[in-house]
This record gives C-alpha cells, structure tokens and sequence, in this order.
C-alpha cells in the first residue's frame, strides 16, 4: 500500500472573499526517482480514468511520488476542447507550480476530441528521450507548447512533458495511462503485454501541425480522424448562422488528421484540427 497526502492548494478568492482551494493527491513513494505529476487538462474525458488510476497507485508500491492535480469545481479552466493548453489568462497556475518539486516530469491527460490516440512530447531537458526510444512508444513532438499555458509556468521546475490525448469515445484510455506509468517506472509491469496498446498509436510522422480559424461560426468537417489529406484539400466548411457557407478551410501541408473538434460552434481563433506531419 502506498502511503497518501490530500493538499489544498490555496489559489484565490471568491466574490464573497472564501478562499478557492484545488486538492492535490500527494503518492508517496519508496524510490528516489524524480516526481511525476499528472495534470488533468480536459475534464471531459478525465473523470473516466483518473479514479480508477488512484485506486492503483493507493494499492501498489510505487517507485516514484506521484502528485495528483483533482478535478473540482473551482479547476476553471475556461474553453477547453482539443486544445492542449489554456486560452484564458487563468492566474492559477503560478500557485500550482509552487507546489511542484525541482526535476518533475510533468504528464497531462488532454482531448483528442473525434480523432486518435496518440502522445506528445516536449522536451525540457531530454531526460525521457532515451527511455522512449527504448519502450519503442511512437511520440509526437511539439515544443511549440512550452510558451502557452499552463507549461510556461511550469517549465523551470520539470525535467521533461509528456502528454497523453485520447478520444472522448475511446475505451482503452485507462490501459494507455496505466502503460505510461508503467514505463515510467510508477507502476509495475504487468504480465499483460502492451503491443496491442502501442500499435494503436503508431502514426505517420511525428511533427503536430494545427489549423485554426478566425472567425466565428459552425464547422462541418469532411474528413474523419485517420484521415490522409493533401495540401490544398479541403478539410471543412464554416457555417453561418442560417446555415450559409461563410468561408472553407484547406490544408496547408501533407499529414494525418489526428484531431477534430467535439463542440462544432467556434469563435476567433479556436483551433479546429491538428494533423501530424
């Protein structure tokens, strides 16, 4: 059994001037492995997994702290679909980071929406790179990242960012969270192999490139996750009010559509597909 902390971060003040508190699990570990700490990005697709994973790391001897950002009321994270980083100015994350030891390795669950499995990477100091290539796990790189929200924040304290996106309909997100804490040395390995769960992530290309759109409206795509597109093809139409086309969007590179929008309604500036390259 692994022994547990419950913390309350302290990270504002409401109207009525009460305090706002997030609960972070705090796993302590026997080893003397770095700290992980998994961050929950989209609420959506986290409470599916995330209890199910606690009751794992209560019941083993794990080989690494592990801190638990919890999903709560006041976990405000604006509007959140596909992206894997934070639109609005959230000030929570600068007392969060308090919290958060020299040397983590930082792991966020995040929504591919209607599209694929797949991990990101982005590297900090490279200490996961090696240990990637080796567990032979397909990875996306995307250092684009580091500047947004909430990582900006966080990337003078980890060593290294993983980040697991996973479809809101997909039924092995649970096997695919236990795999990366398996290879990150958190769980033991089970007997069951993890090929079946790899194979699900192998994709062409390992660059992410995102789309975005700059005006408000619905979107109608016309293609599906999995997808093959070509540059020039296009891969949606914008919708208006009445239902009149209001402008179309078209790929501006070769890749593999591995993310699409759940919520159809976009304003400004909101991403609408990530494709890989």
């Amino acid at each position: 059994m692994t022994r547990y902390a419950i913390e309350y971060i302290k990270v504002g003040y409401r109207a009525d001037n009460t305090p706002i508190f997030i609960p972070m699990l705090r796993f302590i570990s026997s080893g003397k492995a770095s700290p992980l700490m998994i961050l929950p990005l989209n609420l959506l697709i986290v409470p599916k997994v995330i209890w199910s994973v606690v009751h794992k790391l209560k019941a083993q001897d794990i080989k690494r702290d592990v801190l638990l950002l919890m999903p709560s009321p006041e976990y405000d994270l604006g509007h959140i679909d596909i992206e894997d980083y934070i639109v609005s100015n959230n000030k929570i994350w600068g007392k969060i980071a308090e919290k958060v030891p020299e040397h983590t390795i930082l792991l966020t669950i995040s929504s591919s929406g209607i599209g694929l499995p797949f991990i990101k990477y982005m590297r900090v100091k490279g200490v996961l790179e090696e240990h990637l290539k080796n567990a032979n796990i397909p990875v996306i790189w995307d250092a684009w990242l580091l500047d947004k929200l909430p990582y900006n924040t966080f990337k003078h304290k980890v060593d290294d960012v993983l980040i697991l996106k996973i479809p809101e309909d997909y039924d092995k997100a649970l096997d695919l969270l236990i795999l990366l804490l398996q290879l990150l040395n958190v769980l033991e390995i089970s007997e069951k192999k993890p090929e079946s769960i790899i194979a699900n992530l192998k994709l062409k290309g390992n660059r992410i490139h995102r789309i975005f759109y700059d005006k408000s409206g619905f979107v109608v795509y016309h293609i599906k996750a999995g997808d093959y597109v070509e540059k020039g093809q296009t891969i949606a139409d914008i919708k208006g009010f009445f239902g009149e086309t209001i402008g179309q969007v078209k790929t501006p590179i070769n890749g593999l559509i591995v993310s699409l929008k759940t919520f159809r309604i976009i304003k400004p500036g909101d991403l609408i597909v990530e494709l890989v390259t």
